[in-house]
């Protein structure tokens, strides 16, 4: 019995510890760098959300967060989803973004 809560307890720590939420519902996230390969699908920026990397082309036009390369890595709190046209499969859209403070 005492192994089997010990892995409960180790299941629930690890998911826990995967959340990226923050207590406003949106994720945290670290913008690190801008994606200048050369190909059809490439460009934008690259996210770093929880252990998962993806890439967004743009922000939201009613946002106040401006992403440069000076200010990376760059701490924001976003609320996401795939693309649905994704061309590589990481390329996310975002919906709302702030920068954390």
């Amino acid at each position: 019995m005492a192994k089997i809560l010990v892995l409960a307890f180790l299941v629930l720590a690890t998911a826990k510890a995967c959340d990226t939420k923050t207590a406003d519902g949106m994720d945290s996230a670290v913008i690190t760098k801008i994606d200048n390969r050369d190909c059809a699908c490439c460009g934008g920026w690259v996210i770093e959300i929880g252990a998962e990397t993806y890439r967004f082309y743009d922000v939201p036009e009613k946002s106040d967060v401006e992403v440069s390369t000076e200010k990376l890595p760059m701490e924001v709190k976003l609320r996401w989803k795939k693309s649905e046209n994704a061309c590589m499969g990481d390329e996310i859209e975002i919906i709302e973004i702030k920068e954390k403070q």
